[in-house]
């Protein structure tokens, strides 16, 4: 039985012909955003800011609710989402960048350009996406590859969430009611953080900010403004004023509150819910008051944002090492750092991105089909 996608949510008709190839998907607003998160990061490790963690946190947001777009799109377009497509588009996308810089990493270590020893078993964490535990259990002894318990976080994510996305659409739950289900879990994660901080107080705190149990809800955030009100794939979803400055004034008090339990608990909660007016705001207005994130210069920071991610504490350790003014070695290793996401971006990420493509053509071109056949 073919599964008509039009009534999935009370506004939403696909935006795509089943009987012709789709056109290249792009989201205004997206690149801009994955810069100034970037930057939040790098400002933080440049100079011990504050702001770093909130960066990550757009990460997760971003990611959530472009996965997700793109999983809608394909179960709406071809009535089914290919798990071995996913993965391979998805193996494509993070792999080859990540072992380039966790050999870039590992000769800046051998050559001494970074004051350390190669720790095997920080490396083999790097390469097997448990960064995350890792720190919390044993301890990085490479600094450079800190950045990485992020990518943990979203890989062990994305794991587990494609099955129940076609979970949840074998059963034809509506997207309102997908989202609902998905707050739901978001609700379990805030209580989870509870339980481990009152319940359990020799929990680490570090726990709290690294283990993926304890931050994958900031991914579901943005899967459920993808499923409940998608700015890009549903009718009648467009900005509120009054929304959107709930929303900046919810992220303004999430930053000023310093209470260390809140800190750990309820922060990251207050967060993605207030970035999802924002995210509607900036992406409907995409060609008004959010312009400037289209700029040629932001979306081209934004496209390597995920290389630039990787390798930019690497860098500024080595610098800080090897150049006395804190200022100039903060400004030399922003360069290099783009400069090295270039370069990978230009000869590994841009033919991979082509291969990719191709597979997403042929999930289309198989058209409409009853749902996971």
């Amino acid at each position: 039985m073919i599964k008509d996608f039009s009534s999935r949510s009370g506004e939403f008709r696909p935006n795509v012909d089943s009987e012709t190839k789709p056109e290249r998907f792009h989201i205004p607003s997206l690149d801009g955003i994955r810069a100034i998160a970037f930057c939040l990061v790098f400002i933080a490790h440049a100079w011990d800011a504050h702001l770093g963690m909130f960066g990550v946190t757009v990460f997760f947001f971003l990611s959530g609710f472009l996965i997700t777009t793109l999983m809608r799109r394909e179960i709406e377009f071809s009535g089914s989402v290919s798990l071995r497509n996913f993965y391979i588009r998805r193996t494509l996308r993070i792999f080859p960048p990540l072992y380039l810089t966790v050999a870039f990493i590992l000769t800046l270590v051998i050559t001494h350009a970074l004051n350390e020893r190669v720790d095997h078993g920080s490396f083999l964490a790097a390469s097997t996406f448990i960064t995350n535990y890792w720190i919390i259990f044993k301890g990085l002894r490479n600094s450079g590859l800190g950045s990485l318990w992020s990518l943990a976080v979203e890989e062990h994510f994305y794991l587990l969430f494609p099955f129940l996305f076609i979970l949840m659409n074998r059963l034809a739950l509506s997207y309102k009611s997908q989202a609902r289900l998905l707050g739901g879990l978001c609700l379990i994660f805030l209580g989870w953080r509870v339980v481990l901080v009152f319940l359990f107080p020799a929990t680490s705190t570090g726990y709290l900010l690294y283990a993926s149990d304890a931050r994958m809800d900031s991914i579901l955030f943005g899967c459920i403004l993808a499923l409940a009100a998608n700015p890009v794939l549903d009718r009648g979803v467009s900005p509120s004023k009054l929304w959107t400055v709930l929303g900046l004034s919810t992220l303004l008090v999430s930053f000023c509150i310093r209470n260390d339990t809140y800190r750990i608990t309820l922060h990251y909660t207050l967060q993605g819910l207030a970035l999802m007016p924002i995210f509607i705001f900036v992406i409907c207005c995409s060609k008004t008051w959010c312009r400037w994130l289209n700029g040629r210069a932001i979306r081209f920071m934004g496209s390597l944002s995920y290389t630039t991610y990787l390798v930019h504490t690497s860098l500024l350790a080595a610098l800080f090492r090897h150049v006395r003014s804190h200022n100039i070695a903060v400004a030399l290793a922003f360069a290099l750092t783009l400069t090295y996401a270039y370069l990978v971006n230009r000869l590994v990420e841009r033919p991979l991105a082509r291969v990719r493509r191709r597979l997403e053509f042929r999930s289309h071109a198989r058209g409409p089909q009853a749902v996971l056949q």
